[in-house]
């Protein structure tokens, strides 16, 4: 089994560059870093692994390293934009989720359960991370949903709010 290494790098104060080797340069991931108004957030610009190691299960490993090496810069979300369909959608969910973080709205999490397709020109790539289940969907009440469904009465035969 060959021995990787990686090498983390900061190009400039708000980019971030982990490079993979064997003897070579073989893979990297580039990502910059964003401030807003809602927070720190790193977008993922670009993960690259060379043809030749393609299929050596190496986009997880190397993908829990990076968010290993960016747990300094605290970031509040990573987004990224998944360009490599289906398997390399699958390798972030695990590898984000194997590392602490929770997958919000994702399009991907529904094109996988439903083994769909999802294409740059449907605007469905984008993919978004969130330590630790911040920002989970908010789980509907009784009476929210009685608003919006009106129930009627089975003693009276009509609505609550009539």
């Amino acid at each position: 089994m060959p021995n990787y290494s990686y090498e983390f790098s900061k190009p400039s104060t708000n980019e971030r560059r982990l490079e993979l080797y064997d003897n070579k340069l073989i893979g990297h991931i580039d990502s910059d870093i964003k401030y807003s108004s809602s927070g720190k957030s790193i977008r993922i610009m670009s993960v690259f692994i060379d043809e030749e190691y393609r299929g050596k299960k190496l986009c997880r490993p190397f993908m829990i390293e990076f968010i290993k090496k960016i747990q300094d810069d605290n970031p509040d979300m990573i987004s990224l934009d998944n360009v490599g369909g289906i398997p390399s959608a699958k390798c972030y969910l695990h590898a984000f989720k194997d590392s602490g973080y929770t997958a919000y709205d994702t399009y991907y999490r529904q094109t996988i359960l439903n083994n769909e397709r999802c294409s740059i020109e449907d605007g469905c790539t984008d993919m978004y991370f969130f330590k630790g289940g911040k920002r989970r969907r908010r789980h509907r009440t009784r009476k929210s949903l009685r608003i919006q469904y009106p129930m009627k009465s089975r003693r009276h035969n009509r609505s609550y709010f009539s």
